[in-house]
């Protein structure tokens, strides 16, 4: 059975292209190199993206709001693309219409739009090559349309997945490259359809992890090439790996991984693609050096320590780095996108990264830790008023929102010597990001 939060890294393990809602262009907006017209510095291209299902891979600008053309880099045998695209073509807009605004949005709708059953998979691209432009097609494998409730009772979402699955299962695991990011997104992948086939395979690569975390020293894990991604994305994996088997076996690795992630953590509450060090004479955690803050990474980092707790790992300092990400995360909301690093919130939320759902999914899954481990809230009633010793009963129903009253119920109860312990009883669908933070 496929939960909310499997499902999650289904959607955000990959970095497509993605749509969005189309805004006006504007004439005098300032609009990035044309490709047509001879070589374009590197340094104004983009890195080399996914052109979706087509096979094909490009560069714009680097200022994608400004992107009118998309120039192929490569195109992959077989693929949609192969004898259609080749290198050095120049995507100038869909069907007979140059794009007006943002070319990686558009192309992500045309995309949409050629894979439902009326379209038939036909993508209509004008494509230049060497000075002569003309609409060419290309022939995609037809997906439907999303659900309203997408990616939930979604039939395309369900071909998205058994795609994704296959494609796993024949590439595999790269041999010794167990802790790279990409090993690991692929089992988490193949643990989020809830396929009970591929179980022995992510059981062999969760078993690897834990060999090699038991024959390295206690406080330096194993890691892949980036110390941070992959100390999340290993944690991740194997916290996902209990839930889905309830093997405790894994939990002596679930502990070493998330104590060091959080021994890591900056003293702003954030990580990077490695880790700080505590202060060798107080403890206490430091800034990060050199690169700095790097938010997804962060967001996973914080996640993985979220589901640790979840499955019963109990020390202060993880309870801490959750509570100082949080924080930090908080200070977002209202204000825009999550940010790349220490930067302004972000306007360019096609270019955030799923940084935003990924931190809105951990918040949801804060909630469900902070139940698993007893965390206790108050409702309606007075129930530290009485001076003896007691159990407080508490029930909670409705949306978990800001709640003032809630807060200084469990201020009274807080400072109750009397209130010895809580029975918690929950009827809630969930609740918003700050009412589930206020309430932590």
């Amino acid at each position: 059975m496929r939960t909310a939060r499997t499902w999650m890294w289904i959607a955000l393990a990959g970095c497509g292209v993605l749509a969005a809602p189309r805004r006006p262009a504007s004439a005098a907006q300032d609009a990035g190199p044309d490709f047509t017209q001879g070589e374009v510095p590197e340094s104004a291209l983009s890195r080399v993206i996914d052109l979706g299902p087509t096979g094909a891979r490009g560069v714009m600008d680097r200022n994608w709001i400004r992107a009118r053309q998309i120039r192929i880099a490569r195109v992959d045998e077989g693929s949609p693309a192969d004898g259609i695209l080749q290198e050095g073509d120049v995507i100038l807009g869909i069907g007979d219409e140059p794009f007006e605004d943002h070319a990686r949005r558009r192309f992500g709708e045309a995309i949409m739009h050629a894979e439902t059953e009326a379209a038939g998979g036909r993508l209509r691209l004008l494509r230049w090559r060497e000075g002569e432009t003309e609409p060419v097609t290309l022939q995609l494998v037809v997906m439907g349309s999303y659900s309203d409730t997408a990616p939930w009772d979604c039939e395309k979402s369900a071909r998205i997945v058994e795609r994704a699955l296959a494609y796993i299962e024949r590439r595999g695991t790269p041999v010794g490259n167990e802790l790279g990011t990409q090993a690991l997104v692929a089992s988490l992948g193949l643990l989020a359809t809830g396929e009970e086939r591929v179980l022995p395979r992510v059981r062999e690569h969760v078993e690897s992890i834990v060999r090699r975390t038991a024959e390295a020293p206690e406080d330096r894990p194993p890691h892949g090439q980036f110390q941070g991604w992959s100390w999340a994305y290993i944690n991740l994996l194997l916290n996902e790996y209990l839930v889905a088997t309830g093997d405790r076996q894994v939990l002596p690795a679930i502990e070493r991984y998330s104590r060091a992630i959080a021994r890591g953590q900056s003293s702003s509450g954030t990580w990077s693609h490695g880790m700080t060090a505590p202060d060798p004479a107080t403890g206490a955690p430091r800034p990060l050096g050199g690169y700095g803050t790097v938010n997804q990474v962060s967001i996973a980092c914080w996640m993985s320590l979220v589901m640790a707790q979840r499955n019963g790992v109990t020390d202060p300092a993880i309870e801490r780095a959750i509570r100082n990400k949080s924080t930090f995360l908080n200070a977002f909301i209202d204000f825009g996108a999550i940010p790349y690093g220490d930067h302004h919130p972000s306007g360019f939320l096609h270019d955030n990264n799923g940084r935003n759902s990924l931190a809105a999914v951990g918040f949801a899954a804060l909630i469900g830790a902070l139940i698993a481990v007893g965390w206790r809230i108050a409702g309606p009633g007075d129930l530290a008023s009485t001076r003896t010793a007691h159990i407080a009963r508490v029930e909670i129903s409705g949306v978990i929102t800001n709640d003032r009253r809630k807060m200084e119920m469990l201020a009274r109860i807080a400072e109750s010597r009397a209130v010895r312990g809580v029975v918690l009883s929950i009827n809630s669908p969930g609740g918003t990001v700050t009412g589930a933070e206020e309430l932590y």
